[in-house]
């Protein structure tokens, strides 16, 4: 209960009234003052009495309840009471921190009326769950003396996923593999990813094994080859670097390539097998978790995927010794003192240390023992180090799947000079045949369809034109 600015002011008026009467022994002001205050206790009862037998129901929804970043949901509260008691209703809409509210805020229900409704249009601009808070009701008397103010039991949970790209290509040369891709719930089923082998029909091959498209496409009759149905130990290894971040908001390198890699998540735990993660940036190993089929280990998995973002790795807390720290401290002066100081306590380069994706490799490859299938996603930015990773992703007899973001599909300038994408995506297509030719190791592109789509429709016209 609390009392409001004209409520202070009665209580002033009974309390001078009061003193008025005790100064002057006149009992006409110590009534007046007695008046007063009876008045201000009643309405003090009657609000609680009217609040106790109120029947008040408050409904809020959201349409819809599962969004992406940054798109509108429409809220909707209605608020109706059983008795029109004599109390005035103010339902205020609270706001979730990481949203903006469009529209009113306030569903007013005044004296006598019973009914009364509000809209508005929330955009949430973080992903994740987000719980909108019940909305706050305050009930006020006739006169305006007292409110009370309580909270309705009518909380909402909403899933905002990230943006996530479309019209993703998977495939090798402009061939598409797998086309079951686009913006879905982070916690529903992507498309499975296992690439088969194609390969020319054999007397005795069955016919529902024939991939028409390629027949079509090719003139002879080809087959796709499947693999047996084993349990499979996978380990994603899930490039975060700067680099990675190229292209446009929600179509970065690393957007095209974390929905790959839940797509690989989502087989996994469909079929129960073991699957595990390292996410890499410019100091190394980020995250890693070895591969493990808990279903509270798949959860983690998916939320690490979902999480990366493209980093250079200075953002991350750095671990050391205590001259590590005093040369960061020095770092970041600048004076004589720490001029002179400084070269004593830098760290010393490392000539022989691997570079971060291959350095990452190789602690996955040593932290898992048996078979164990890599999956390396990543771009061309760095064509050697990319090699080196690959060799040591397959020692052991390992296979190695490696997809790869080609920097031609994702250029500041878009598709403005189609002459100079194509000469960059025939060098990215140039690496990824000599890392598919390797033993045990398939590579794929993975992009934008209708970006690579028109680099090759600008190939082929010029070809044709020659």
């Amino acid at each position: 209960m609390r009392v409001t600015r004209r409520g202070w002011r009665v209580l002033g008026i009974a309390a001078v009234l009061a003193g008025v009467g005790v100064l002057a022994a006149d009992p006409v002001y110590l009534g007046g003052a007695a008046a007063v205050a009876t008045l201000f206790l009643a309405r003090q009862l009657q609000v609680v009495l009217a609040v106790r037998d109120l029947g008040l129901a408050v409904e809020m929804s959201h349409d819809p309840t599962r969004v992406l970043v940054e798109d509108d949901v429409t809220e909707t509260v209605t608020v109706t009471r059983e008795t029109a008691t004599a109390l005035a209703l103010d339902v205020e809409c609270r706001t979730p921190v990481a949203a903006t509210r469009h529209g009113d805020r306030t569903a007013t229900l005044e004296d006598g009326e019973r009914r009364a409704t509000v809209e508005a249009t929330l955009t949430v601009a973080v992903a994740g769950p987000v719980t909108v808070p019940p909305p706050r009701v305050t009930a006020r008397d006739r006169l305006g003396l007292v409110t009370h103010t309580f909270t309705a039991d009518s909380a909402t949970e909403l899933t905002v996923e990230p943006r996530r790209p479309r019209n993703i290509h998977v495939g090798q040369g402009g061939e598409r593999f797998v086309t079951a891709y686009g913006d879905h719930p982070a916690d529903a089923e992507g498309a499975g990813l296992d690439p088969a082998e194609l390969r020319e029909y054999v007397a005795g091959d069955p016919a529902s094994r024939i991939d028409w498209a390629a027949t079509a496409r090719l003139n002879e009759a080809y087959v796709r080859e499947f693999e047996a149905e084993t349990d499979r130990r996978l380990n994603l290894i899930l490039d975060a670097r700067a680099s990675l971040g190229d292209g446009p908001d929600g179509e970065t390198k690393l957007d095209y390539l974390r929905e790959v890699a839940l797509a690989y998540f989502a087989q996994s735990r469909r079929d129960r097998d073991p699957i595990g993660y390292a996410i890499v940036d410019a100091d190394g190993i980020r995250d890693q978790a070895l591969p493990d089929a808990d279903p509270s280990h798949y959860e983690a998995v998916r939320h690490a995927l979902l999480d990366a973002a493209p980093t250079d790795g200075t953002s991350r807390r750095r671990r050391g010794t205590p001259a590590r720290g005093v040369a960061d401290r020095l770092g970041a002066e600048d004076t004589a003192y720490a001029t002179r100081l400084r070269p004593f306590f830098g760290a010393t380069p490392d000539p022989t240390a691997a570079p971060p994706l291959v350095g990452a490799v190789r602690a996955a490859v040593q932290a898992t023992r048996g078979t164990v299938w890599t999956v390396l996603l990543t771009d061309d930015a760095a064509p050697t180090e990319l090699r080196d990773a690959v060799t040591a992703a397959r020692r052991g007899d390992r296979q190695v799947r490696v997809l790869l973001a080609p920097s031609a599909l994702f250029a500041p300038g878009g598709l403005s000079d189609a002459e100079a994408a194509y000469d960059r995506y025939r060098t990215f297509e140039s690496l990824r045949r000599d890392l598919d030719g390797l033993a045990r190791v398939h590579a794929y592109e993975v992009g934008p369809g209708d970006r690579l789509d028109a680099i090759l429709a600008h190939a082929r016209r010029a070809t044709r034109r020659s």
